[in-house]
């Protein structure tokens, strides 16, 4: 009974205070009035002399609702709806509003902001910025120093690319050194002066993996798909995985400097002792090799960067140079490995090396010797040459040709298998255009019109490629992503767009997925001047004409038709037409608004773009039809001169500008 009484007295309450505001309202509507009848014509009345309307009118009832149904407020006389008449066409600017999916989001994203608590001009760009800000500052390139310490790279900026390219030319040349060396018995050190590439070649591998440890605690690493450029998140997973391989190879390359330097300087020093052979010193640091393991990454980038490229024949050809490469490699371990048995033999007279009358012969002519015996298939007169009591000899000769054929034949199955996946392309491509012209054929197409299509059915298909994947191998971050690395570049010269890039990456990906790709063949038009816009479009590929004012332009990115983002009833104010093969992204204010409302405060700040932009979309409306068209009211131009207008007023680019600055 208490609750009731509670209410009945609140609704008392609000009647009272809709009463009284109601009142007020018709007290300003009679003030109105008298005015109105005061003057002497509606005619004379000018733009400027009008009053402005009070804000209890504003915020109660609108001017062209009274005017259309005066039972809202009442009987009131006819002066009075000349005075609302008045005010409703006292500016003369067309009537833009909101469509309703941005006047939903608007309502949306406010409510959503002060329901946690955030002021949508304050919290929530406070910390959107501050994100932006941080984001930014993390970029950077290698041994760029900030106030306290060297920043965090990306394992895939350019910086760390060229680095990981110089630790992978190292490790190349372990493979083709280190083998040497040890079948050779040659020493490769700093402190070794006959041999200037040698020296070299040590002193840059005591110089360069202390600092590439260093270097890969400073290296992001990839988590799940999500770049993770926290340090001890960092530091954690190095620790976890390479750390302690890095500090062993990088610890024995300056054990071994020092046993050799104690060597050759004929001192004594304790723990040393041991290490003085110099061959076990070269056997300890071939394990360095083994680093080519953790450098396949590499192999993996410079593949998918040949595949994007979409040249069947670079794609090949980079197969092969990677099959001939990894023979060779193996070649070059198996001769050495071949020579270093002949000469654990060759004190006995009895060996390989000394049958085939190569002992004293110089360093090339043996390896040529011993490379013969891994790429010439053995035959009776070259085995014939092995002793006929050598059982080590025979036996690694047998395991010789065992990995032999295995490595030629898994390389020549990757190069099969690479052309059956470039015959499947190609067949795919030839099968959809047979289709197409059995179908233009059966149809008694004309002979020009099947030529054009078949035309533009070429560009399409080398434009887009016939190969798909399965959605479900990625997760829907990564698509977004992907779409932003293919289409993010259309959008770099939009005010808006690159705001909502730095402020609000995520949303900003999801807006590229949602970018929908249209083919045009020669002669069509985009869009017609006078029809009704559906969304806003970006020129790509290709060469258009514009032609409200004539002009020309190819393979650049221009916007049209904005304020149908925001706005219904948008008339296109110029036609694009197409002169070659072009292609065109579109995007419609639905879809735009239906990214926008996963984030309150990214839609908050397309919300105060909106109601600017098409503020002064409207007056530049106004201006054109007093003036006449113009190379610049009309097209992209005028599109792009009120989106750097509205954006210089929108309260996050004046926060993230002040903070900047």
């Amino acid at each position: 009974m208490s609750n009731l009484s509670a209410l009945l007295y609140s609704l008392r309450q609000l009647e009272s205070q809709l009463q009284k505001v109601i009142g007020e309202v018709r007290a300003e509507v009679g003030v109105l009035a008298h005015n109105a009848e005061l003057a002497p014509t509606p005619a004379v009345v000018q733009a400027d002399a009008v009053p402005e309307v009070p804000p209890v009118l504003n915020t109660c009832i609108m001017c062209n609702d009274m005017a259309r149904d005066p039972s809202q407020v009442g009987m009131v006389s006819t002066s009075t709806l000349h005075a609302a008449s008045l005010l409703s066409h006292a500016d003369d600017r067309p009537k833009m509003h909101l469509n309703s999916h941005f006047m939903e989001l608007s309502l949306t994203s406010g409510g959503a902001l002060h329901a946690a608590g955030l002021q949508p001009r304050q919290s929530a760009l406070r910390r959107h910025t501050t994100r932006a800000l941080s984001a930014r500052s993390s970029e950077g390139t290698m041994l760029d120093f900030d106030s306290a310490a060297c920043r965090v790279l990306s394992p895939h900026s350019r910086p760390r690319i060229a680095w990981d390219a110089v630790g992978a030319g190292l490790i190349v040349l372990d493979a083709l050194i280190l083998p040497l060396s040890l079948a050779w018995d040659f020493d490769v050190s700093p402190v070794r002066r006959d041999d200037l590439f040698l020296q070299l070649y040590a002193i840059m591998h005591l110089v360069f993996w202390p600092l590439d440890v260093f270097a890969n605690f400073n290296t992001g690493f990839y988590q799940k798909g999500v770049l993770n450029l926290n340090r001890r998140s960092i530091a954690k997973s190095y620790l976890q995985t390479w750390a302690s391989f890095d500090v062993a190879v990088v610890a024995v390359d300056w054990v071994s400097w020092l046993a050799t330097t104690a060597s050759e300087a004929k001192t004594d020093v304790g723990y040393l002792r041991t290490l003085r052979t110099a061959r076990y010193l070269r056997a300890f640091r071939s394990i360095r090799v083994l680093r080519i393991v953790k450098k396949g990454r590499i192999n993996v980038m410079l593949e998918n960067y040949v595949i994007a490229m979409g040249r069947q024949w670079l794609i090949l050809a980079f197969n092969v140079m990677k099959m001939l490469a990894w023979i060779g490699l193996t070649a070059h371990l198996l001769a050495c490995a071949w020579f270093g048995v002949g000469m654990l033999y060759v004190a006995t007279g009895k060996s390989w090396i000394d049958l085939a009358s190569v002992t004293d012969s110089s360093g090339p002519i043996q390896y040529i010797h011993a490379l013969a015996w891994i790429v010439q298939p053995p035959s009776p007169p070259e085995l014939s040459v092995l002793d006929p009591d050598s059982f080590t000899e025979r036996l690694v000769s047998i395991f010789l040709v065992v990995v032999t054929v295995l490595v030629i034949g898994s390389s020549l199955s990757m190069m099969t298998g690479t052309l059956q996946e470039i015959r499947t392309i190609n067949n795919e491509r030839s099968r959809k255009r047979r289709e197409l012209r059995t179908y233009l054929h059966a149809q008694a197409a004309p002979t020009e019109l099947i030529m054009r299509i078949m035309s533009f059915a070429d560009y399409k298909l080398e434009r887009h490629s016939p190969v798909s994947f399965d959605p479900d191998l990625i997760s829907p971050l990564l698509k977004a992503e992907l779409a932003m690395f293919q289409k993010g570049h259309l959008t770099n010269g939009h005010p808006l767009f690159s705001l909502i890039r730095s402020v609000f990456p995520k949303v900003f990906a999801d807006i590229c997925c949602i970018l929908e790709k249209q083919l045009f063949y020669e002669g069509e038009s985009v869009f017609v001047v006078g029809l009704l816009a559906k969304g806003m479009y970006i020129t790509s590929h290709g060469s258009f004409c514009v032609r409200g004012d004539t002009e020309r332009f190819t393979g650049e990115y221009h916007f049209f038709a904005e304020a149908a983002l925001f706005a219904d009833a948008v008339v296109h104010d110029c036609s694009l037409d197409i002169e070659t093969f072009a292609e065109v992204y579109f995007v419609s204010g639905r879809s735009m608004a239906s990214i926008l409302m996963n984030s309150p405060a990214c839609a908050a700040l397309c919300v105060e773009y909106a109601r600017e932009f098409i503020s002064v979309y409207s007056t530049s409306a106004v201006e054109k039809t007093k003036s006449g068209p113009s190379s610049s009211s009309c097209g992209w131009r005028r599109d792009l001169q009120c989106a750097h207008s509205a954006i210089q007023t929108n309260s996050f680019h004046v926060r993230l500008s002040e903070r900047t600055n």
